[in-house]
C-alpha cells in the first residue's frame, strides 16, 4: 500500500512510501528524512486521531492504500532551576541528567526562564 507521512503543523509531505500492512511506527520512522528523524526529539505517527503504537501495525488500524499519516515531533522536556550557588541549571526531565550549568552571577539566582522562542538557554 502507498502511504504518505506529513508534518502535522505544516501539512508538508515528508515521506511517500510503499508500505507493508505489517509495518509499525518504527518501520516508518526509520525512513524519515533529515531533522524529522533526529534522535533528540519524540516522534509519534497518527492516522486520524489514532496513534500508531508499537503494539499495532498499519493493517491492524485499518490503514488503506493512499492514507495520509501525521507525524508529531516534540522536543524533549527540559526543566530550568535556579539556586543559591550563583548558577542556573538545565535538566532533562526524562533522564534527570543535568544538561548545562549556567554560571556568572555573584549572588543567588532567584529565578530563571527559557526564551519565548526556545532558541537561547
Amino acid at each position: 500500500m502507498q502511504v504518505s507521512v506529513v508534518a502535522s503543523l505544516t501539512g508538508r509531505q515528508l515521506l511517500a512510501v510503499q508500505a507493508s500492512p505489517t509495518w509499525g511506527p518504527q518501520d516508518l520512522l526509520r525512513r524519515l528524512p533529515g531533522r524529522a528523524a533526529a534522535d533528540d526529539c519524540r516522534r509519534r505517527i497518527f492516522w486520524g486521531a489514532t496513534e500508531l503504537s508499537s503494539a499495532c501495525s498499519l493493517g491492524d488500524l485499518g490503514v488503506t492504500d493512499g492514507a495520509r499519516l501525521s507525524l508529531v515531533v516534540s522536543r524533549p522536556l527540559h526543566v530550568l532551576t535556579a539556586s543559591g550557588d550563583g548558577a542556573a541549571r538545565i535538566w532533562s526531565a526524562p533522564s534527570g541528567e543535568c544538561l548545562r550549568t549556567l554560571r556568572g552571577h555573584d549572588g543567588s539566582v532567584l529565578s530563571a526562564a527559557f526564551s519565548p522562542t526556545a532558541t537561547r538557554w
